[in-house]
């Protein structure tokens, strides 16, 4: 357990100056949206800068913790000393759920409470968090994550998009279509977070990226598949 938390202080020291802007830019958001301190037709502009560098920094801060030790490469320094994969992978996603998942969405909750779905939201972004360190344990770099994340992003929701207009289609009363539509949001967020949980323990403990690419590749096809064509609802 020393060497999980050794891991974690590594990272944090190492992108303590990141993630000290992620932190800036989160408590602006919180008091501009919340607090109501600011007077928001002076500090609107601010505000979108501010949202802006939170996701961007957000997102580029989850794949740089998981590139941080690389898992693509041949020479990386890990392999040659006493670190456990586990112990690196757990670590690994400790720092990643509580910085981006856990925390964020607490603090969130905290300012509005009593709406419900508090475990549910933070279950759903931390699918997120999860599925992004998924693409960047399979790529080198930030940039080859960057491509390789807007191309899932993109290709997904446009091939699903076509194979709902060529699918069959049938007449669903409102209570169904709102059922099916729970269903395929279950069923995706089921799908995208097993299959990024197994590709990131495939990566620590395995190191296959070739099979993690392929499994990265197969999972953007069978979320397309069930947006477009599932037509039966489950759930209420």
């Amino acid at each position: 357990m020393n060497l999980v938390w050794h891991i974690i202080r590594k990272d944090l020291r190492r992108l303590a100056w990141a993630y000290g802007a992620w932190a800036v830019a989160g408590g602006y958001l919180i008091v501009y949206r919340n607090l109501n301190i600011v007077q928001r037709s002076i500090w609107d502009n601010v505000g979108i800068v501010a949202l802006f560098t939170f996701l961007a920094l957000g997102i580029a801060l989850i794949a740089t913790v998981i590139q941080e030790d690389g898992l693509c490469g041949a020479n990386e320094f890990w392999r040659t000393r006493p670190i456990a994969a586990g112990r690196l992978l757990t670590a690994k996603l400790v720092l990643v759920l509580a910085s981006f998942a856990v925390i964020p969405m607490a603090f969130a909750l905290a300012l509005r409470p009593g709406q419900g779905g508090e475990f549910g939201a933070i279950g759903a972004l931390s699918i997120y968090v999860l599925a992004l360190a998924a693409v960047a344990a399979c790529t080198k770099d930030l940039g080859q994550f960057l491509l390789v994340a807007v191309g899932c992003v993109m290709i997904a929701p446009a091939l699903g998009g076509v194979l709902a207009s060529v699918g069959p289609v049938g007449e669903l009363t409102k209570p169904e279509a709102v059922s099916l539509s729970v269903t395929k949001i279950m069923l995706l967020h089921g799908i995208i977070g097993c299959a990024a949980l197994g590709i990131l323990i495939n990566q620590y403990l395995t190191r296959r990226t070739r099979l993690s690419r392929w499994a990265l590749a197969t999972t953007v096809t069978v979320v397309a598949l069930i947006s477009g064509l599932w037509r039966w609802p489950l759930f209420g």
